[in-house]
């Protein structure tokens, strides 16, 4: 979803679960966060400020200080063990939160629900196709780099499919068309014969 957003185009792709990709909305009840000044108020009033998260895709909000080992809240104040650095508590949130919560907002419109459902029977037919009759089930090769080329070349190939076919349809209404005058014209059997054939 970042990689669409940074690229300016507007994606219909839903969150499978409501915490997709972003534990903060569930981890932060009860704090505020600052997007201003980028940190979190806990309910007693400290604030938790950015450092390092635990994977490259995290940022950790931690209060400094050893402020959580005296507090009154601490029982039940972001109780699971995972929230527990030494002597005090962190949240974590995602680096691509701005994109989750973008699209948390677009999921409840009309106009996403119509279009996530369209996307459904069209591009998940796609990739149905591609999985059954083009062997993209089964990576042939190892790598990154070769698995994407196995995937672009599986789309040309589909893509030839339905240039061929939609090339067969305005062939065909061409003729049709050919017939049609020539009938007017009363030209020779033989020339009616022919773009019959070609039908």
């Amino acid at each position: 979803m970042q990689a669409l957003n940074d690229r300016q185009i507007e994606s219909f792709v839903p969150r499978f679960h409501s915490d997709t990709g972003d534990r903060v909305n569930r981890d932060s009840e009860g704090f505020t966060f600052n997007k201003e000044d980028d940190y979190f108020i806990c309910p007693v009033g400290h604030q938790l400020h950015p450092i390092e998260g635990s994977t490259p895709e995290y940022k950790r909000y931690r209060i400094k200080g050893g402020l959580c080992r005296n507090c009154p809240l601490k029982e039940t104040c972001l109780p699971l063990p995972t929230m527990k650095t030494r002597n005090s508590k962190h949240i974590e949130m995602s680096i691509y939160h701005k994109a989750i919560e973008k699209a948390a907002k677009m999921e409840q419109t009309e106009e996403f629900k119509k279009l996530r459902g369209e996307r459904q029977w069209k591009m998940e037919g796609v990739f149905a196709e591609a999985k059954d009759n083009h062997g993209l089930a089964r990576a042939r090769y190892r790598g990154r780099v070769k698995i994407q080329i196995q995937s672009y070349m599986t789309a040309i190939v589909q893509n030839l499919k339905r240039i061929a076919i939609s090339l067969t349809l305005i062939l065909k209404t061409v003729l049709e068309n050919l017939i049609k005058i020539f009938e007017k014209l009363n030209l020779e059997k033989n020339w009616l014969n022919f773009l019959s054939s070609q039908l």
